[in-house]
């Protein structure tokens, strides 16, 4: 028998590791699968692949996915991961409960790491608060964490670690926290691993996780949620809100999905960062907001800011002080495009980003992904370059890179209207009709508040009126390739991708 996998059963068996596992992501090749599925066969006592594959299909996955999760999940993690996050958990969030908890008489904190892998999140956390101090006398902080993955818990729980999982922990921090047991391996200080409860959960599970607390005052559940498709991400946000408290916190990776306009959270930004806070289900109660946390108005948040040939920008991160056009910034195009070609050119956030474009204008896409990489390092709130990276993916025959950049635009300015026009194209192409038109769906309404004259910000040359009656035609034909069949899609899709500063 062939080591593959037949083609009705491969997309099949897709469809039944999204179900249960919600690897939207996993787009594996036929025999990567099956390698995966032979090390679960082997190791549970099949008598072959075929024999799992059969029965995964015949009970559509009720049987025997679970014992295969391990080779489905990814565990990339490490201490103080994206350490800007912890920095504000210390500095505002934390401060903010516990006057919220004083203020309610509560006597402790209850905080969730969902998916914490191997389990450097919540440890993460116990040292910052052991190492801070920062909580009044008589405040107690309890900390849970769970994952789907057994193998990534025992880890956890052992609490024994390389070199590896330290690349962003501090010197004092291994000091104080780990001893060395030769060989690269750590042990993490007792006092530390008791503070945190570990448990198994699937957050696609319809059962709520098994938290001995009513409430939680912060979730984070960072660098996951990209795996789930929307439905599933919706139900997910619904189970969070229903846990947390009013006003609790729901911490996310910085290239996640914005919060699900269903549920009860607003966006925060806090120092740059955007997080997410559950709205108060009665009047909010009067109280000091941290300098650092700036609320973004309902108002602001839903309704478009596109002018003409204006950039746009989240509303509540903060605009850098327009300077005076360097030399260098008023460069023509073949000398941008020469200076380009020095990958170890100096450059700011502005320069690169105009690089990148004289690049790709010149059909050097290595060389334009290497310069808006560049400006999106500098520069990493500015959905303009997220979107010219996004561009860039495209024109590079890169489509699933492209959308994922195009979900960082639609994070950082959830109004953004070339970017749900741009990704409702992509998907279109790609045979995705359904997320193609919901996306679509978000670029007229946006529209509609617009007057028709305006040029559509991000898409020089496009008004409102065009592309509204793209959107249009689009959505009434059945067609999946309706966007190469109409004209007026052919010319806008062409507008935006051959747009110029």
């Amino acid at each position: 028998m062939p080591e593959n996998i037949a083609d009705e059963h491969f997309e099949k068996l897709l469809q039944i590791f999204e179900q249960y596992v919600g690897t939207n992501h996993l787009k594996l090749r036929k025999h990567e699968l099956y390698k995966n599925l032979s090390l679960g066969a082997a190791k549970f006592g099949f008598s072959s692949t075929q024999e799992l594959i059969d029965k995964l299909i015949k009970s559509n996955g009720a049987d025997g996915i679970d014992s295969l999760i391990d080779y489905f999940t990814v565990g990339e993690t490490y201490f103080f991961r994206h350490k800007e996050c912890f920095d504000i958990i210390n500095s505002d969030i934390l401060p903010k409960l516990a006057e919220i908890a004083r203020n309610e008489s509560r006597r402790e904190l209850n905080i969730w790491c969902a998916a914490c892998s191997s389990g450097e999140e919540p440890y993460s956390l116990a040292m910052l608060l052991d190492n801070t101090q920062l909580l009044q006398p008589g405040l107690q902080v309890n900390i849970y964490a769970s994952d789907i993955n057994q193998e990534f818990l025992k880890r956890a729980v052992a609490g024994i670690y390389s070199e590896w999982s330290f690349r962003e922990l501090p010197e004092d921090y291994l000091q104080k926290y780990l001893k060395p047991l030769g060989k690269n391996r750590y042990e993490l200080e007792p006092r530390i691993s008791k503070k945190v409860k570990f448990f198994s959960y699937n957050l696609l599970s319809p059962e709520y996780p098994a938290i001995p607390v009513p409430k939680l005052d912060i979730i984070l559940c960072r660098n996951v949620l990209i795996y789930f498709n929307k439905k599933q991400i919706h139900s997910i946000f619904n189970k969070f809100q229903s846990l947390l408290h009013d006003e609790g916190w729901l911490l996310t990776s910085p290239a996640e999905v914005t919060a699900d306009p269903d549920c009860h959270f607003e966006p925060v930004n806090c120092s740059g960062v955007y997080f997410y806070r559950k709205m108060r289900t009665a009047p909010e109660q009067s109280g000091k907001v941290h300098s650092n946390i700036k609320r973004v108005p309902a108002e602001k948040a839903r309704l478009p800011r596109q002018q003409p040939k204006v950039a746009e920008r989240t509303p509540e991160v903060p605009m850098r002080q327009s300077k005076p056009e360097s030399k260098q910034q008023q460069l023509s195009s073949p000398e941008l495009l020469k200076m380009a070609k020095d990958r170890k050119a100096k450059a700011s956030p502005e320069q690169a980003a105009n690089m990148a474009r004289c690049c790709a204008d010149a059909g050097q896409l290595e060389l334009a992904l290497h310069w808006s990489d560049i400006a999106i390092s500098g520069d990493n709130l500015n959905p303009e370059t997220h979107y010219l990276h996004a561009q860039i993916l495209r024109e590079n025959g890169d489509v699933e890179a492209a959308l994922r950049e195009l979900k960082n635009v639609l994070f950082l300015n959830p109004d953004y209207i070339a970017g749900y026009f741009t990704c409702g194209m992509l998907q279109l192409k790609s045979g995705k009709r359904k997320e193609a038109l919901r996306n679509l769906r978000n670029a007229e309404e946006l529209l509609s508040k617009l007057e028709d004259s305006l040029e559509v910000a991000g898409c020089e040359g496009i008004t409102v009126r065009n592309m509204r009656e793209t959107i249009t035609k689009i959505q009434k034909s059945g067609d999946r390739s309706q966007e190469n069949k109409s004209p007026e899609a052919r010319n806008i899709t062409s507008r935006i991708n051959d747009k110029k500063e």
